[in-house]
């Protein structure tokens, strides 16, 4: 019989929202052959509105599924703060994912966030001290284990160098992720980079309007593509037929999308923040720019790759074995079964 699981994440691992959900989706196969799993996720109606913070909401929900379902789990793996929170409160053993070492709140879109941030230092301190183990997927923080994004990507057909077209990026469109510098440095690419390429921008958020105005203004309606929210798997379609993954945050752990985007040969140009530095270097398979960046070098990086494209993106790929999904879950795995079984937890 198989030990039972519970997974504690806001989203859907199907919803496409965010890093996280990819991460689950790409570990539940081998999870799953394991494990009974029962994920408690937040239902679309709920992550669709913008009044409540899904944060807060995620907090209650696990509150009351803990209350009266915990007993019949031997484990709970917890993918965010407010979930790992809760369950510190109740005798299962956890263990909790931290993909982000900031604040979470600093992060927050709502205006109010920022006067909460010591909520999530309380959180964090009492998750440190209770959990049964804990990963990061961010850069190193003291007594916890590096966690590398498990991939698991099959193409419907393989993108040679030569084939690839067009820049683009994939994520929440949030101040933090600062998309409109992004359509800035689009639009001060030389005009044949622009004739040869479109700027294609994945995700949704709550900066998509201020966005297109951007867009609009600067008279690239024809040239820069919003998609909206997509499934993994178009997602990653799209960045395997683009020539660069463009990123400018102000804030990361260790992106999802930058892990897909090597692992499908497409080079990477981001700011230098989080734990991106452990795998994306300068000159090989992509650039990192100071978070004080100007147009000009960003511009000039891009240049450079489409210089020497194939290099880059044969070292994309070289540089990808790290998130060999089946090896990555191979070790959670036995991590899983070795506190299930402690009986001293």
């Amino acid at each position: 019989m198989k030990e039972m699981v519970l997974i504690l994440n806001g989203n859907d691992f199907n919803s496409g929202h965010g890093g996280q959900a990819s991460f689950i989706k790409n570990l539940h196969p081998y999870l799953n052959n394991v494990f009974e799993l029962k994920y408690i996720v937040l239902p679309n109606f709920l992550i669709k509105q913008h009044f409540i913070p899904l944060r807060l909401l995620n907090l209650f929900q696990v509150l009351f599924f803990l209350l009266w379902g915990r007993k019949k789990f031997n484990l709970i793996i917890s993918h965010s703060a407010e979930a790992s929170f809760i369950a510190s409160f109740f005798e299962k053993p956890f263990i909790h994912i931290f993909h982000g070492n900031n604040n979470s709140l600093t992060k927050s879109i709502f205006w109010y966030g920022k006067y909460f941030k010591w909520v999530y230092v309380y959180f964090d301190k009492r998750i440190i001290k209770r959990a049964a183990k804990l990963y990061t997927v961010g850069e190193f923080r003291e007594g916890t284990e590096k966690f590398n994004n498990p991939i698991d990507i099959h193409l419907s057909k393989e993108i040679i160098p030569e084939e690839r077209k067009d820049f683009i990026f994939a994520g929440r469109l949030e101040t933090t992720k600062n998309v409109d510098s992004i359509i800035s440095i689009y639009n001060s690419l030389p005009d044949i980079y622009k004739t040869d390429n479109f700027l294609h921008i994945i995700g949704s958020g709550t900066q998509e309007i201020k966005l297109k105005k951007l867009v609009n203004k600067l008279k690239l309606k024809d040239k820069i593509i919003f998609h909206g929210q997509l499934t993994n798997e178009k997602a990653i379609e799209k960045i395997s037929r683009s020539s660069i993954l463009l990123m400018a945050s102000s804030h990361e752990g260790f992106p999802m999308v930058i892990a897909e985007s090597l692992t499908v040969g497409t080079p990477i140009i981001s700011t230098d923040v989080g734990d991106i530095r452990s795998i994306v270097k300068n000159g090989y398979n992509g650039f990192l720019l100071p978070l004080d960046y100007d147009i000009g070098s960003y511009v000039n990086k891009i240049i450079e790759i489409l210089g020497e494209y194939q290099n880059f993106s044969i070292n994309a790929i070289k540089s990808s074995n790290v998130f060999n999904a089946k090896e990555i879950a191979s070790f959670f795995i036995a991590d899983c079964k070795r506190i299930i079984y402690d009986k001293t937890f």
